[in-house]
């Protein structure tokens, strides 16, 4: 099977192009007239691409989809191979399984990878990947949970490398309670970063903690972390965890999500032996509002700049739009960025209903310091949703090169919902976004777009 192209897009403040229609030529009937010549007909202008448009040498028309099963497939996850090949993760199957794609650079299967590009896994319990990395030797690390941390380590052509954990994968408790993974990252020494929760209990029950653990290269906990290569840290007495992790260029691991059950976003920063870095907020602990009183804010995404500043995007009060905010190397908001270290954008997508919204799903930072955060936009009252993009210069303000006014809105399906959960910057610059098609529905596929990034 290989993967589809599918789909129709709509780029928020598309640019109109005049098409100039030429019409039938009329033979002239008086004598010694001369009829036209091809070569005296107007051209139709050539139209230019750019920022933010479809890349069409990506599967045709900058779309792709791939199902992994029978139905109910979604992508969670992406990384950038360093050959060009594109690794998505996510699940299989409405979860039941871990499901994996790896694209060659033109947006086709790679058939060198698993079956026909794709593979699927059944590690029960979990609930498909929700994270991937790629290791410096081509191997293939994705992660997920359902009561425990599990990660999964891929050979370069899809098979469970043996060598790792037990049987290519690796699980570890906190509690006994259910503990996940949302975020893996790999260290520049091999050693594998993952951070989630530990200690649920249910929606809001209990008192879950942030959770870090780190791996050897054969799975094994990394003893010289924290308390036998683990680490959890309590933002409130209810419900904190994870989203998103990183490495910082001098070894300090970088987390974030949601502390107060999803009420601001909380970061996270630790010294490489597992300790909370006190350079960070005061404790290695900071956590922010973006409304006096915070409802449903959390990160989901985090990504650090080549000087060092942290930027992590999520979800502002009520998932109303895109959050944005960006930390100075000690944590404090960089007021350089939004005036005061936030900045929230909303799509605007149906006016007439006034019902606006977005969330961010994921965040990356270009070459030239530019950002772009990518996740979903509500189209209307419908219930039907689409890709949604943005980027922002560096002082936060939207990008007008980039789709007319920094915002960008793809479509894969009407009537349902479509929505991206990562974003990855190739090193050409141009922007791949990964997702789910007619998402919840028994028709769900993983989706991949690929845009112009100048």
């Amino acid at each position: 099977m290989t993967a589809e192209n599918h789909g129709k897009h709509r780029l928020a403040g598309l640019r109109s192009s005049s098409l100039l229609v030429v019409g039938a030529l009329v033979a002239l009937a008086s004598t010694g007239a001369s009829s036209a010549t091809a070569d005296s007909r107007p051209e139709a202008p050539a139209i230019v691409a750019v920022a933010g448009d479809l890349d069409p040498t990506f599967g045709g028309d900058g779309m792709i989809t791939t199902d992994l099963g029978p139905e109910g497939d979604g992508a969670n996850a992406i990384a950038i191979q360093p050959d060009g090949k594109i690794v998505v993760a996510g699940e299989a199957s409405f979860g039941a399984e871990f499901g994996l794609a790896r694209y060659n650079s033109n947006g086709t299967l790679d058939v060198t990878f698993g079956e026909d590009g794709r593979v699927t896994s059944d590690l029960s319990p979990s609930f498909g990947a929700y994270a991937v990395a790629i290791q410096a030797d081509g191997k293939i690390v994705s992660a997920s949970g359902g009561r425990r941390f599990v990660l999964v380590r891929y050979d370069s052509d899809g098979t469970l490398d043996l060598t790792f954990g037990s049987g290519g994968v690796a699980r570890t408790n906190f509690t006994p309670k259910a503990d996940v993974v949302y975020a893996v990252a790999i260290q520049a020494d091999g050693a594998i970063v993952a951070a989630g929760v530990s200690g649920v209990l249910g929606m809001f029950r209990g008192d879950p903690k942030v959770a870090v653990a780190r791996y050897m290269a054969d799975g094994t906990l990394d003893a010289t972390f924290g308390t036998d290569g683990r680490v959890t840290t309590n933002f409130t007495r209810t419900d904190d965890r994870a989203f998103a992790a990183a490495i910082q260029a001098d070894g300090r691991i970088v987390v974030a999500g949601g502390a107060s059950a999803y009420k601001d976003f909380a970061l996270a920063r630790y010294n490489p032996d597992g300790t909370r870095d006190s350079s960070f907020g005061g404790d290695g602990r900071v956590t922010t509002s973006f409304t006096p009183r915070g409802h449903s804010e959390f990160a989901t995404a985090i990504a650090v700049q080549g000087d060092g500043k942290i930027v992590a995007a999520g979800v502002p009060a009520s998932d109303v739009a895109f959050a944005l905010a960006r930390y100075n190397v000690d944590g404090t908001l960089d007021s350089m960025f939004g005036g005061n270290g936030r900045v929230t954008t909303d799509f605007l997508t149906r006016h007439d209903l006034a019902h606006t919204g977005g969330w961010a799903r994921g965040v990356a930072i270009q070459d030239d310091g530019k950002i772009v955060a990518a996740g979903g936009s509500a189209v209307g009252l419908g219930g039907d949703t689409e890709f949604a993009l943005a980027r922002y210069n560096a002082d936060g303000t939207l990008d007008p090169t980039f789709g007319g006014d920094g915002r960008v809105t793809t479509e894969w399906t009407t009537e349902d919902n479509d929505s991206a959960f990562a974003v990855a910057i190739q090193t050409d610059g141009k922007i791949v976004v990964a997702g789910t098609a007619a998402y919840f529905g028994p028709d769900a596929t993983f989706a991949l777009a690929r845009y112009l990034a100048a």
